[in-house]
């Protein structure tokens, strides 16, 4: 479960985006992972995300594919 304070930096990196640094940074530690990123799908609008600095190509790579947002994982996810 996400402490008050973590759940409270997510809320304000919608609005401080320099803020998402810190609470990718924050996630994978508390999730005891590699790194942490999150992506964004509007419709008519090009995929958007943030992930830690050692997972940016990768998160660039991953966002350039056209047919992401029709992918059965991606789609599998956000069910």
């Amino acid at each position: 479960m996400l402490d008050a304070e973590l759940t409270e930096t997510i809320y304000e990196a919608a609005f401080l985006p320099d803020l998402w640094q810190v609470v990718l940074e924050r996630l994978a530690v508390r999730s005891d992972s590699v790194g942490a990123a999150i992506f964004l799908f509007a419709q008519g609008v090009p995929a958007q995300g943030k992930a830690l600095p050692h997972q940016a190509e990768m998160l660039a790579e991953f966002l350039s594919d056209n047919d992401l947002q029709l992918s059965a994982g991606v789609t599998r996810m956000c069910d």
